[in-house]
């Protein structure tokens, strides 16, 4: 079976040509119901920040997480950004980004 390439939360498939297209092959937690994938980003406990400090993603355009949310994805709506995205959009030094959410700090 050939991999789409699709950036998931879980493993990052397709890094190098990353683009937002239906990640429904998931075994761990894509939700039927629910058409989108359901694991766990990590940042879900943490409060909402107000509409207008939900910060810009340098690849919301490209991202799954953000393809499959209504609003902002749930790093942005907690007032961060997710430091794959930092990562992808060269930015130097990204653990030092007053933003930069990673799963693992949380």
């Amino acid at each position: 079976m050939r991999r789409l390439p699709v950036l998931c939360p879980q493993e990052y498939v397709g890094v190098a040509e990353m683009r937002a297209v239906p990640c429904n092959r998931c075994t761990a937690g894509w939700g039927r119901e629910e058409q989108r994938c359901t694991i766990s980003v990590g940042c879900e406990h943490l409060p909402t920040v107000e509409p207008r400090e939900v910060p810009d993603c340098p690849i919301q355009d490209r991202c799954q997480h953000q393809a499959q949310s209504e609003g902002p994805c749930s790093v942005r709506a907690r007032g961060m950004i997710c430091e794959s995205a930092l990562v992808l959009a060269g930015i130097p030094d990204q653990d030092a980004h007053p933003l930069a959410f990673n799963a693992q700090l949380a």
